[in-house]
């Protein structure tokens, strides 16, 4: 996903002026089915769609804005967050994420509807996991260090075997899971969603979300 170039670094609507100062192209076929892109290099207590200018308010006060991206500073589960998405039974998510620190359990991404669905979070020996719902099997990559500078790509898919979940690293495909078929609502925030989970310590760069599945070559 040609995210450094033209297609990075902002968005704008056909015909209107660039949201955010940038300008996003449009005739790049990837773009289809896009329907969030928060480019996290503002400061504020908001983070703006670039897609259709719209902004999500940042809750909680632990976090700041570094002139690359947007850093969680505590993993407390009040710790604040992003407003990402509503879950969808299909999608693709691509986002840049550096962890600060390993633990049980650094989260990336979580749901307010359930603490056990829709969630991508590392563990203290530096495995990393996503999954849709909770009775998913979950894709895997190893290895994760504090500081590392990780493009993360996430699709899935509800009730399909083999591929289901689809977890990339660098634009690589690492692992493949059977997605269950039980249907995840509620919202998806960047950092913890849910009360009962652990808050993340990390950057982000910028978040993207499609409504649609990204293919292996995207």
């Amino acid at each position: 996903l040609p995210l450094d170039k033209k297609f990075n670094p902002d968005f704008a609507i056909p015909g209107k002026k660039p949201v955010g100062g940038v300008e996003i192209d449009w005739s790049n076929p990837i773009t289809r089915g896009l329907k969030t892109y928060l480019h996290l290099n503002d400061k504020g207590t908001t983070a703006r769609n670039l897609v259709d200018g719209s902004v999500r308010t940042i809750g909680g006060s632990t976090y700041v804005w570094e002139v690359d991206g947007w850093k969680q500073t505590t993993s407390s589960t009040t710790s604040s967050n992003i407003p990402f998405f509503t879950a969808t039974d299909e999608g693709s998510l691509v986002l840049r994420y550096t962890p600060s620190s390993l633990y049980n359990f650094n989260s990336i991404f979580d749901t307010d509807s359930d603490p056990n669905d829709f969630e991508g979070w590392i563990y203290s020996d530096g495995r990393l996991h996503v999954k849709r719902a909770q009775a998913d099997s979950r894709p895997e990559i190893t290895g994760v260090s504090a500081g590392d500078y990780l493009k993360l790509g996430f699709s899935w898919k509800r009730g399909e075997t083999g591929s289901g979940n689809k977890l990339y690293l660098d634009g690589t495909l690492r692992d493949e899971t059977t997605s269950d078929g039980t249907s995840v609502t509620g919202q998806v925030y960047l950092n913890s969603g849910n009360t009962g989970n652990t808050g993340g310590i990390g950057k982000y760069d910028f978040a993207m979300q499609f409504d649609r599945r990204l293919t292996d070559a995207e």
